[in-house]
């Protein structure tokens, strides 16, 4: 993706926290718990790049279970992530899934097209899916994560603005993918102004800047994983739905719910959707839209309202 939205960079040079988080990557590079988990970050990379190579992935398009097994585990040493079990394959067939992963990696359409019929797999979410790219290649793809814009205050406008770019070169495209790509330049242009090697660097530094700004009782997110950890993980975060909110003209039903309880609600509205039920959450508001009056159109419009 090519594109020239020079008015990131004036964003981001504007922005106290970005300007802040310069002064600390500057100070947190240096530190030995950082070294640390970056060390670990590029043996788990070394250790998927071999297994992929082993297996011959690139001609034969086919791992086997105990391959996934190995990579899923570690790719959770980049970030915590309760999607990456077996369902994934379970679900979508090994078959399938290979095929999906294979042309995510060496595919020759566009990345946008390859992201966008990737996330159309069964417990594959946008952050799953980035993640799946950042282990592959973390010179070329970032993880995509929520709490960039949580930090960095991503003013609508600029979203939107990115959002009107993509959509004008690539064609129907999810809101999911739109949303990936809309952080892919975000971070293209963060890793220039803060000079980083990897994207993953950005990740951790973000999240590592958030422990500096946010109460310990509060932190959603953490980093690099011990075999213990990985094995007793019971963190939410990154817990996603494998289906988007429903945007067509048919009934559907309406689902409120406390994102603090989405590793209670998520699993009971993929059984509800696997009945053949629409279903709309707040990640079907559109990109600078106003909040308040997207969810009362929602209300008003839902055949049934749960909460």
């Amino acid at each position: 993706m090519i594109l020239q939205l020079y008015f990131i960079k004036e964003y981001l040079q504007s922005n106290g926290n970005f300007l802040n988080i310069k002064i600390f990557k500057q100070q947190d590079i240096q530190s030995n718990e950082y070294k640390k988990w970056f060390n670990q970050a590029c043996h788990a990379k070394e250790e998927i790049a071999s297994i992929l190579q082993s297996a011959q992935f690139k001609q034969n398009k086919q791992l086997k279970i105990d391959e996934l097994e190995k990579i899923f585990k570690l790719m959770k040493k980049f970030s915590k992530n309760q999607s990456l079990t077996r369902l994934i394959y379970e679900l979508n067939g090994l078959e399938n899934f290979n095929n999906q992963l294979w042309n995510l990696y060496y595919g020759q359409e566009s990345l946008p097209y390859r992201f966008n019929n990737f996330i159309k797999l069964q417990k594959v979410g946008q952050q799953t899916a980035s993640q799946f790219l950042v282990v592959f290649d973390w010179n070329k793809y970032p993880i995509s994560t929520y709490k960039m814009e949580q930090i960095l205050a991503l003013e609508t406008e600029i979203k939107n603005t990115i959002k009107r770019e993509i959509i004008t070169k690539y064609k129907d495209l999810s809101k999911r993918s739109l949303n990936f790509l809309i952080y892919f330049e975000v971070y293209k242009e963060i890793r220039l102004l803060l000079e980083l090697d990897n994207y993953y660097q950005i990740n951790m530094i973000l999240w590592r800047y958030l422990q500096t700004i946010q109460p310990k009782s509060e932190q959603r997110i953490e980093i690099i994983q011990t075999d213990e950890e990985i094995e007793n993980d019971n963190n939410d975060f990154f817990l996603e739905l494998p289906f988007g909110a429903y945007d067509g003209g048919g009934r559907y039903i309406f689902v409120s719910y406390a994102h603090e309880d989405k590793k209670i609600v998520y699993p009971e509205m993929e059984m509800i959707y696997s009945e053949g039920y629409n279903l709309w959450y707040d990640e079907g508001i559109p990109l600078a839209s106003e909040w308040p009056a997207e969810i009362e159109k929602a209300i008003k419009n839902c055949h049934l309202f749960l909460v």
